[in-house]
């Protein structure tokens, strides 16, 4: 078989070409039923058929759970998932002790997973310090730059973590008010998805 011939998808049938072909370890998918997977998932290539499939059965289901989610609070605005460069949204339903990360504004399409607070295994922030050299016309400044990050560990047998970054431009100083308030917010979203408030 050559590099241009087309393939059909192990899970709906569809056909693939070079494109729009995405590796399984036993098989391939089309990008259609790729952009169903939690966007949480990573190493697909490593995954069978059988194991997209559970976990395509468990984004369907998921489903019941994104219509009854109601949210009583946000936290966002400036929040961006790592890698994905998209503003994002932790949005908190108390009543159902369960929370949801979303890049969308119309997130019930979006389909987000539902994540239960008890399935949260641990919630850490940190600030993390690089150097940012700067070359000027006859001189080279290296500057301190700060990111605030949230690392969400789940117990899901689908995705193991969510990380997030809180800030959307790095912080010049540790003391910046931008990025105490970044700092804050992590604080506050960890201590609620970790029963430590609220």
């Amino acid at each position: 078989m050559g590099l241009f011939d087309k393939k059909n998808c192990s899970i709906c049938g569809a056909k693939t070409n070079m494109l729009t072909n995405r590796k399984l370890a036993d098989g391939n998918m089309c990008k259609d039923c790729a952009k169903k997977l939690s966007p949480f998932v990573e190493g697909r290539k490593n995954q069978t058929v059988a194991e997209i499939n559970d976990h395509l059965a468990y984004r369907e289901a998921n489903k019941a759970e994104v219509a009854s989610f109601n949210p009583t609070r946000d936290f966002g605005d400036s929040i961006t998932f790592l890698g994905l460069g998209d503003k994002a949204h932790v949005y908190i339903d108390d009543s159902k002790r369960a929370f949801i990360l979303t890049r969308s504004k119309k997130w019930r399409e979006e389909n987000p997973d539902v994540i239960k607070f008890s399935q949260v295994k641990d919630c850490t922030y940190v600030v993390e310090q690089r150097s940012a050299i700067t070359q000027g016309a006859s001189t080279k400044t290296n500057e301190r730059e700060y990111d605030t990050f949230l690392r969400i560990e789940v117990d899901s047998p689908y995705f193991d973590v969510a990380k997030l970054q809180m800030n959307d431009q790095p912080a010049s100083s540790i003391l910046d008010r931008d990025q105490v308030e970044r700092t804050r917010l992590a604080r506050d979203i960890k201590n609620v998805l970790m029963g430590e408030a609220g």
